[in-house]
């Protein structure tokens, strides 16, 4: 294994909280604290590439471009560069806000390198007309009190540092303000998965199940509703999706090949892995295992759940067939990293 995948940001909440204490308090002398922090983000981000553009490295591009210091449009380049994440989330702007379009010249003097890379935008008017609008609005999403934050943006830093409850007063305070229903429904969803609320995960399905088209809409909800339950540890009640997936499945064939049998098929063998009751395991497992036959591909989690499932009912054969092929998956997997 890569020792990059072992890779752990210890710092990156405490620099998160840092930022934030400077957001509220804005200072003149902390500039190069700023900057310190800043390229620390940098740094973590380039050593674990699947973060993607991160709260702290936002909020400290605002601090850092704040103070409208030139010597910065490089760390600017290289936060917008880190991988293709970072590139098509992190604000071009950044790099133009301290010069305009003074930018070119300065970055043609000091760093020519780096020129070849931005000299198409310098003809770009109409980026340049919007750049104090961008600003303004940037602003706006970085109040200087918390109390005028909104309860999504609360939302989302009481779950990142971990404090379930005041986040999910925060997201439910959201929904009550929110005149869109949909939006209300689908954020939720996703809100609760977050916070480990199953229970209200499954209430939003049930309704979305009732009004879901049959075939590929239903098998979508009944796969995040098995999900939902294998949570849950897989209680007895949730057994009665398996005969209307079942149903569900009979009436068209795309699942076979795509994502959306892969994913139920998945949830099938996890809740049979973890259901208390060996009947209804033994029978969520027959499902699961005749819906796997018509799969056209098998991934590798799928094949490590296949075995746990077959384990637990006991089914030593079938079980050992899915080490197997779970063993040559990893073969073939490895191989390709090795390439």
């Amino acid at each position: 294994m890569n020792t990059k995948d072992l890779a752990v940001d210890l710092n990156a909440k405490q620099r998160y909280a840092t930022l934030l204490a400077m957001q509220y308090d804005f200072q003149e002398i902390d500039k190069e604290l700023v900057r310190y922090l800043f390229a620390q983000e940098i740094d973590s981000l380039i050593n674990d590439d699947t973060s993607g553009t991160t709260y702290s490295l936002k909020l400290g591009a605002y601090l850092l471009a704040s103070y409208r210091d030139p010597l910065d449009i490089p760390s600017f380049y290289k936060a917008k560069n880190i991988d293709m994440d970072t590139h098509g989330g992190f604000d071009t702007e950044f790099m133009y806000w301290a010069l305009g379009r003074g930018t070119f010249d300065y970055i043609r003097s000091h760093f020519p390198d780096l020129y070849e890379d931005i000299k198409d935008e310098e003809e770009n008017d109409r980026f340049f007309q919007r750049l104090d609008s961008w600003w303004t609005s940037l602003c706006e999403q970085y109040p200087t009190h918390p109390a005028s934050e909104s309860d999504y943006t609360m939302y989302e830093r009481h779950l990142y540092f971990g404090d379930l409850e005041q986040a999910r007063i925060h997201i439910e305070n959201w929904a009550k303000n929110c005149r869109d229903e949909r939006d209300v429904s689908v954020t939720l969803k996703y809100a609760y998965k977050a916070l480990g609320a199953y229970r209200e995960v499954i209430k939003i399905l049930e309704v979305n199940l009732s009004q879901a088209k049959p075939g590929w809409d239903k098998i979508s909800v009944i796969s995040d509703l098995l999900q939902m339950y294998v949570g849950l540890n897989s209680p007895p009640e949730a057994f009665v999706y398996f005969a209307q997936a079942d149903a569900e499945l009979s009436t068209f064939d795309d699942w076979k090949s795509l994502g959306l049998g892969r994913m139920l098929v998945h949830a099938a063998f996890e809740y049979a892995a973890l259901c208390d009751d060996d009947q209804l395991a033994i029978s969520s497992c027959g499902f699961a295992l005749s819906w796997c036959q018509e799969l056209t591909s098998h991934h590798y989690t799928l094949l490590v759940a296949g075995e746990k499932a077959t384990r637990r009912c006991q089914l030593i054969s079938l079980a050992e067939d899915f080490r197997q092929k779970t063993e040559t998956e990893r073969q073939r997997i490895d191989a390709l990293f090795r390439k």
